[in-house]
């Protein structure tokens, strides 16, 4: 793929059911009842917005409205797909994109995932063609729903060809149970015999013993969110890398370009954050080949000093 010359950022970790447009809720919460009355776009996107301070669990109410407003609909579904592409350019100036998506969620009565997922692909693959941004497909399970993960893994392995790439899990990881760990370590290895690229939503809420249940246990070769690392010192010993990535942008209205102002705001330099968008280059779940053209493209379009310290690595 013809990547565009125009954008340089790396997005490994941004799901595409947080990423729906305001005005598209509202638009549908006036044609159907979505069990909330918007009187405005503005409305819609308030209700959508994370509070600050709010817990994990107030993240991820505006979640059950999205999917409602989505789940069944082609047609909508295919427009949340093409408006989250063109975002993707114009908002996070993306040359590449890592697509988190639960199909399941979407399927409703006759409307089945691997329908759902045969129409978000399609739609994917014309939008990024357009904007020439390359992509890559993970597809997802909640912790607290395992008995998902068969119907996931044999859906990303008929759709292997067709550039889903990864098997994740995601929700609230300070719930742990000893028979969910069993059902969750049969998914990843099974993900693992399948040839997935495996990662986990992991020290997120949850301490940092889930970070390395998910890297020892679950094999994973990435980790999402993984904040409480901090909490114990190995980590920082083995010199961890990391990626700036946006989750969930209608919930945390922030875009790509958005994280970054946020991460200077900290304390972070824009040699950085450009490390750390060439770093995520280098992670993302694709073939060699196209992995390399995509280091190299976003390489290119990096500051020199900052291409020099990877030139000595």
């Amino acid at each position: 793929m013809k990547l565009s010359s125009n954008n340089k950022c790396v997005d490994l970790h941004l799901h595409i059911d947080g990423a729906v447009r305001p005005k598209t809720i509202f638009e549908i919460s006036q044609k159907r009842d979505l069990g909330v009355k918007f009187s405005s776009e503005k409305e819609a996107s308030d209700y959508m917005l994370c509070k600050e301070g709010s817990t994990l669990g107030a993240f991820l109410k505006p979640f059950n409205l999205m999917t409602n407003a989505i789940a069944g609909n082609p047609e909508s579904i295919s427009k949340v797909t093409r408006d989250f592409v063109e975002d993707c350019y114009e908002k996070s100036k993306l040359c590449f994109l890592e697509v988190r998506l639960r199909p399941i969620f979407w399927a409703k009565d006759d409307f089945n995932s691997e329908q759902v997922l045969k129409i978000v692909l399609d739609t994917l693959d014309e939008s990024c063609k357009k904007y020439g941004i390359s992509y890559s497909v993970t597809l997802a399970i909640l912790r607290t729903s395992p008995e998902m993960a068969k119907e996931v893994l044999d859906l990303a392995q008929k759709y292997q060809v067709h550039r889903v790439t990864g098997f994740d899990i995601a929700g609230d990881d300070g719930v742990v149970s000893e028979k969910l760990s069993s059902e969750i370590h049969w998914a990843y290895n099974e993900a693992n015999r399948i040839g997935l690229f495996r990662t986990a939503h992991a020290g997120e809420n949850g301490n940092a013993a889930s970070v390395r249940q998910a890297i020892e246990i679950f094999d994973v070769s990435r980790i999402g969110h993984g904040y409480r690392v901090l909490d114990d010192p190995d980590f920082e010993k083995d010199g961890l890398n990391y990626s700036i990535n946006t989750d969930d942008p209608s919930i945390t209205g922030h875009w790509l370009q958005d994280e970054f102002d946020l991460c200077q705001k900290i304390g972070l330099t824009s040699a950085q954050i450009e490390a750390a968008n060439i770093r995520a280059a280098m992670a993302t779940f694709l073939p060699p080949e196209e992995k390399e053209e995509l280091v190299e493209h976003v390489l290119k379009r990096s500051s020199k000093n900052v291409v020099r310290l990877f030139s000595q690595e």
